[in-house]
């Protein structure tokens, strides 16, 4: 698939694949997290909202329809031009479900877990507080990665990931001055007055009462419309939400690590997003769609809901949940929490443009801080993990008896050579004077005399 190894890493087209697949989940998370949230807020014309166990599923069943054809393009290419359809199948079956796919299952109905959550949050949170809340992910990888891959982290890495979430906090967390862009009728994209659901949750809003008042020309009226088919925002269940979202996510990140990186058998990252894919549909739908959501399914419709922006939202998604999957065997866990803590930033970024807000002190203080903590993670990763081996000085004493160096590379075996190896050294003693004895001639054997009778 045009991939080359320079080193110790591999590279496509003269890139490193690792820094190549976390810069574009960079990205890609950045505008998946805007769209996703302006999806579940947006008004809804008909009144009826996308389910989220029918996004989870068909996101599950995009990423399975184009890993599965791009491996068996990759394994077309391993065998013979004259091999049959039949056999071609048979040997992508044998790929899918031979070996240790079935240890898939877990990660699997984890990460099914998790994306279902992930609606639930981004729902009942604003963006800038679900990106605080899920940074919560980072130390629960780190963790997880102690403990079941046994990884050491140095304490230069723990010190970054404590600055990671001091700076995102610092970016993420509104302003008391903030208001509601829906109380702004020249906002290009609405948002609920309830934009900020933690501070009503803690009793700690803004003066200032929730709605504003009208004149009796009903200005604005239409603005309180598409309000009534807003949903509202419950912070506690959002908060909850996000938190399982953190450990089921982290947990399933990091036994998928294991499972790639353990693996007595190569196989290529193509088969295992498959076989994720596979293991997943089966939750997804059966969980999701007929036991959670069957009744609403059923009367409503399975695409219920969607529109231009639920689609872009599912497809951006899928290619987020591949891109995750190559980050996780090209980098690590940790490594790709770092990328999408960048992506908070970006986002912010983002909604300097399209959601009229202003740039802040306290933005620029936390960027600061995000960008410094993740270079000294990622240097302090370089540095242990690829660090050139300390060279080997042989001193004079450790030549070989003929004077000549040995050489390192030399595998070969070689029978010691000891002093018993010579003749005249075999026959010393450690009695004085032995080795230059000589038996004289007629001498009798033993050390009796022998008497003549």
């Amino acid at each position: 698939m045009g991939i080359e190894r320079a080193g110790n890493q591999p590279r496509f087209m003269g890139a490193s694949l690792r820094s190549l697949c976390l810069s574009t989940l960079t990205m890609q998370f950045s505008v998946f997290i805007l769209l996703l949230h302006y999806s579940r807020v947006m008004p809804t014309p008909d009144g009826h909202r996308y389910l989220p166990s029918t996004a989870v599923f068909l996101v599950e069943l995009l990423k399975l329809v184009f890993c599965l054809t791009v491996s068996l393009y990759e394994i077309s290419l391993s065998v013979p031009q004259t091999t049959t359809a039949t056999t071609l199948l048979r040997t992508l079956g044998n790929a899918i479900f031979g070996g240790d796919s079935w240890k898939l299952a877990i990660p699997a109905s984890l990460y099914t877990l998790a994306n279902s959550l992930q609606y639930v949050g981004i729902s009942n949170l604003d963006a800038a507080t679900f990106h605080v809340t899920y940074q919560f992910k980072i130390f629960v990888t780190a963790v997880f990665s102690v403990m079941i891959l046994r990884k050491s982290l140095s304490g230069r890495q723990w010190v970054s990931l404590i600055l990671l979430m001091i700076g995102v906090g610092i970016v993420s967390w509104p302003q008391e001055s903030t208001t509601s862009l829906a109380s702004n009728h020249h906002a290009r994209v609405y948002v609920p007055r309830s934009s900020n659901p933690l501070r009503e949750h803690f009793k700690i809003a803004g003066h200032g009462s929730h709605l504003n008042k009208r004149s009796a020309t009903y200005e604005g009226i239409e603005e309180d419309e598409l309000a009534l088919n807003t949903p509202g925002m419950d912070a506690s269940a959002g908060l909850l939400a996000v938190l399982g979202v953190c450990i089921t996510s982290g947990l399933a990140g990091v036994y998928f690590e294991k499972i790639m990186k353990e693996s007595p058998k190569a196989t290529s990252i193509w088969i295992r997003n498959v076989q994720l894919s596979i293991y997943s549909l089966f939750p997804a739908f059966f969980i999701g769609i007929i036991f959670l959501d069957g009744e609403t399914v059923a009367k409503y419709g399975f695409f219920a809901g969607y529109n231009s922006v639920v689609v872009a939202s599912i497809l951006i998604q899928t290619i987020g949940a591949v891109l995750a999957a190559f980050a996780i065997f090209y980098a690590d866990n940790i490594a790709k929490n770092f990328a999408l803590s960048i992506s908070m930033v970006l986002s912010s970024l983002a909604s300097f443009v399209f959601f009229d807000n202003s740039l802040t002190s306290h933005f620029l203080l936390g960027a600061s801080i995000v960008l410094v903590s993740t270079i000294i993670y990622n240097t302090e990763e370089s540095r242990i993990q690829y660090a050139p081996p300390p060279s080997i000085k042989i001193y004079s004493d450790e030549k070989s008896v003929q004077g000549e160096v040995l050489d390192m590379n030399d595998m070969s075996i070689q029978i010691p050579k000891t002093p018993l190896s010579q003749e005249e050294t075999a026959m010393a003693t450690s009695r004085p004077g032995s080795p230059n004895h000589k038996k004289r001639k007629n001498e009798s054997a033993g050390y009796f005399p022998k008497y003549d009778d």
